[in-house]
């Protein structure tokens, strides 16, 4: 219950944050989320961190940088540089461990919540992909079945593999919208959100049991119960590419790169030590 709370909260944070940029091309909500990224981290280091002792340990690492090739000549001088050098990169890392320490959750919810929007995007009518589900040691295979509806069709024969427990069908999207999955075993149902068509919503590519911690990486889904036949489910939605400079990227690549590129271009004008 309380993964499902924690999971439904973060959906629906971020999707108030993105669901104002939803009628732009998705590109721009990650430039945007990006930038403010970059901005909301510099802020953060500023405040958490020792900035003077990161300044101090810089200019230090610089000195002995330039002692090491104007006495290149004279080994013990540059020796004793080495040293220097090496501890004083020492205590730079020691200052920003700190911080990293403390922003790298933020950025693992981040991750979280940006990828159940950036990462899949909808199958489209007309459009065939796979499903899989992880069954429980105790189930037969044999008498597991996928419901069909109007929202798509099955394509193929389940493909049962006996050894891991699996299912497999190929199944074809028939009209726009969201539809239901349903895996019936004796009198038990599970069911998952099947997403067709364009539009721009939180998608979850697993349902994964709550007891399984990989549930919290998909948050557009309850978890599956403890009780449940099925310790899956799972939908190869087709992973969603951005163009920029005539190239395709992914969303974490695109987002890294901007987020990366906003810290290093704000940092003088914050008053910011990295």
């Amino acid at each position: 219950m309380i993964i499902n709370l924690l999971k439904s909260f973060l959906c629906h944070s971020i999707w108030i944050v993105v669901k104002p940029l939803s009628k732009l091309p998705h590109i721009w909500g990650v430039v945007f989320l990006s930038i403010l990224t970059g901005l909301a981290l510099l802020i953060i280091f500023k405040r958490i961190s020792n900035q003077s002792g990161i300044a101090a340990a810089k200019s230090r690492i610089s000195a002995h940088l330039l002692e090491i090739l104007l006495y290149r000549d004279d080994v013990n001088r540059s020796f004793f540089a080495l040293l220097n050098l090496l501890k004083y990169n020492l205590k730079y890392l020691g200052y920003a461990f700190k911080p990293l320490l403390i922003m790298s959750p933020v950025m693992f919810i981040l991750y979280i919540q940006l990828s159940s929007l950036y990462a899949f995007r909808p199958i489209l009518v007309g459009e065939q992909i796979i499903i899989t589900i992880l069954c429980r040691s105790s189930v037969p295979l044999e008498n597991v079945l996928l419901l069909e509806n109007e929202g798509f069709k099955i394509k193929s024969s389940p493909l049962r593999m006996l050894k891991e427990h699996q299912i497999q069908w190929k199944i074809e999207a028939m009209r726009e919208g969201i539809s239901e999955l349903t895996f019936r075993w004796n009198d038990e149902q599970v069911n998952k959100r099947l997403v067709a068509g364009k539009s721009f919503i939180p998608l979850a590519a697993q349902r994964i049991a709550e007891n399984d911690p990989k549930t919290i990486l998909h948050i557009a889904e309850p978890s599956l119960p403890e009780e449940s036949f099925l310790k899956s489910v799972s939908i190869d939605y087709p992973r969603r590419v951005f163009s920029l400079f005539g190239r395709h990227w992914s969303w974490f690549t695109l987002f890294l790169m901007i987020t990366l590129l906003t810290g290093f271009s704000f940092k003088n004008k914050l008053g910011v030590n990295l």
